[in-house]
């Protein structure tokens, strides 16, 4: 991959008016208008054809790196394994139902960006979504974790 030019980016900065799902992508990111109009919003690209985001299976008592992004750790009681992947559309319809029943905003957040955050299946059910504060009913906060991993360049 080459680094990202100095005239691709000022490109995308001159540009006003963005709104999800139109923005520009660049190298993995979209860059996309933020919810005050001088800002902006940087997230990882979901659904690249070539590089899709990561899948990992994530054992009881274990913690791994997801996306380069974020450490996630399994501490389940009793032990049980679950799928941890990018939230996607499944887990949003799944938050929205939930969101319904128990009068929570769990998606008060930009679109583009809950798309790509962490969430942990039990087979084909949403156990649960760290970053947004949402646990299945009778799971503790502490049995799941996800935590931005912040690298310096």
């Amino acid at each position: 991959d080459e680094p990202v030019s100095m005239s691709g980016l000022e490109a995308m900065t001159e540009v006003t008016g963005w709104k999800p799902p139109v923005g520009h992508t660049l190298a993995g990111t979209v860059f996309g208008q933020g919810r005050a109009p001088d800002t902006i919003l940087v997230t990882r690209e979901f659904g690249r054809k070539h590089h899709p985001l990561p899948s990992l299976h994530l054992n009881s008592v274990q913690t791994e790196e997801c996306d380069h992004r974020f450490l996630v750790a399994n501490h389940s009681q009793p032990a049980r394994n679950f799928r941890v992947c990018a939230l996607g559309a499944e887990g949003i319809a799944s938050l929205k139902a939930v969101q319904v029943d128990s009068g929570r905003d769990l998606l008060a957040h930009p679109l583009l960006a809950l798309r790509t955050i962490p969430s942990f299946w039990d087979r084909d059910r949403l156990a649960a979504v760290p970053l947004l504060n949402y646990f299945e009913a009778g799971m503790a906060a502490a049995e799941a974790g996800s935590t931005l991993a912040v690298r310096p360049f």
